[in-house]
C-alpha cells in the first residue's frame, strides 16, 4: 500500500461523526479562519488579562521610586563643625612680662550624610588682638553616618610682652575680662567627594573675676 496515497485518504473522525470543521482532512482553509471558534477551558492561562498598561505604570513606578531613593541617600549634607561649649580655661601663668593660658574647647562634628566621612587636617586657633597666640590640632577620624562625636581640643596660648601686661593689669589688678577669637578648619572625604569646611568663627570672653591670683613672679634675671 501506497503510505502517500493512505495519508491523503486518512480522515479525523469522533465515531461516528466526521469533523464538521476540517470535515476529516486535519486542515483548514485561510479564508474561513477568522469565522472559526475555538473553545478551551476557563482556566487557560491564554484567558488571563495581560495588564500591559499596568505592568508599564509599575516599571516606570518602581524606576522612579528607586532613582529617587538613591538620591535621597546619596546627595551630599553639610558636615556641622563647630564649639559645642565656650572654651574653659584650665591653668595659667603670668610673669611682669608676659603670660600663658590653657584653655579646653570642644570642638562638635555631626555627619548628617547617610554614609560615612573621614575627617583629617583639623586645626583650632586662637587669636588676641588679631594676633595668633595658639593652634591646636584636631586629630583625624571617622564620623559615622548619621552620628555626632564630640573631640576635646588643648589651647596653650602664649602671650608677648605687650599683651602679657595688658591680660596681667586686665585681670590681676581690675579683676575684669578681656576677649579672644576662635577659628577653626578641617578637611573631610568621603565616597563621593572631598572638600574643606570652616568653622563659625567664636568671640568669648575669659571672665578674671572669679580666678586666684598668685604675686605675680618676675623672670630670672640672666647672668
Amino acid at each position: 500500500m501506497d503510505l502517500s496515497t493512505s495519508f491523503n485518504n486518512f480522515k479525523y473522525e469522533h465515531f461516528p461523526i466526521v469533523c464538521p470543521t476540517c470535515e476529516g482532512t486535519g486542515k483548514t482553509y485561510p479564508d474561513i479562519n477568522k469565522e472559526m471558534v475555538t473553545f478551551i477551558p476557563v482556566k487557560d492561562k491564554r484567558l488571563r488579562p495581560a495588564h500591559i498598561k499596568l505592568k508599564i505604570f509599575l516599571l516606570i513606578f518602581f524606576l522612579i521610586s528607586t532613582g529617587v531613593t538613591t538620591v535621597y541617600f546619596i546627595y551630599p549634607r553639610d558636615i556641622e563643625f563647630y564649639i559645642n561649649d565656650l572654651p574653659d580655661l584650665k591653668n595659667f601663668t603670668f610673669t611682669s612680662s608676659s603670660s600663658s593660658m590653657i584653655y579646653k574647647a570642644c570642638i562638635f562634628f555631626k555627619n548628617n550624610n547617610y554614609y560615612s566621612v573621614h575627617i583629617y587636617n583639623g586645626t583650632v586657633q586662637l587669636s588676641y588682638n588679631e594676633f595668633v597666640v595658639a593652634v591646636a590640632t584636631i586629630p583625624p577620624m571617622v564620623v559615622d553616618l548619621r552620628k555626632e562625636v564630640n573631640v576635646p581640643v588643648y589651647l596653650e596660648a602664649v602671650y608677648d610682652e605687650d599683651a602679657g601686661k595688658h591680660i596681667n593689669k586686665v585681670c590681676y589688678n581690675n579683676r575684669s575680662f578681656f576677649g579672644q577669637d576662635i577659628q577653626m578648619s578641617a578637611a573631610y572625604s568621603s565616597w563621593l567627594h572631598s572638600d574643606r569646611i570652616s568653622g563659625q568663627n567664636y568671640y568669648f570672653y575669659v571672665d578674671c573675676s572669679y580666678l586666684i591670683f598668685p604675686m605675680p613672679t618676675k623672670n630670672p634675671v640672666k647672668k
